[in-house]
């Protein structure tokens, strides 16, 4: 983590690469970041709210309902152009048995995740194909898809 994702957490540096950002995302939601996940979100993302505190509650609510166990890369793809970027990754999680929270964000992701997983009901791993986009402040998440 200190080599990896924490400058980019503390603000020493940002991610020069889309899989730098989508590593340091996932670190963020495993470490309880969320000011990091809210800050390299696009506008444009159906979950960007305006009401930062509200989403951040959110957030911490998610983190604190699973258990990050890893991430695995499974592709990138260049997009339309130079500032367009695919990558499809899996993320390996755990639902914790007692969430602390059950924001509605929690209650959405265990919802899906249930459908997922009928027969291990811990097993929360998910499949995502993300987009990212290069603007004037960086690499931001604008998206993903299962």
């Amino acid at each position: 983590y200190k080599d990896c994702c924490q400058p980019f957490h503390s603000g020493d540096s940002w991610p020069s690469t889309p899989l730098e950002l989508m590593r340091s995302r996932y670190s963020a939601y495993a470490y309880r970041l969320p000011d990091w996940v809210i800050g390299t979100t696009h506008n444009d993302n159906v979950d960007y709210r305006a009401d930062k505190a509200a989403w951040r509650r959110e957030l911490l609510g998610f983190c604190d309902g699973f258990d990050f166990l890893g991430l695995e890369v499974l592709e990138e793809e260049a997009g339309e152009g130079e500032g367009e970027h695919f990558i499809t990754f899996l993320a390996k999680l755990c639902t914790r048995k007692q969430p602390t929270s059950t924001s509605k964000g929690v209650k959405e992701t265990f919802s899906k995740i249930k459908s997922r997983h009928q027969n291990d009901a811990l097993n929360a791993d998910f499949k995502e194909r993300s987009r990212f986009l290069l603007g004037a402040e960086g690499w931001m998440y604008v998206e993903g898809d299962d």
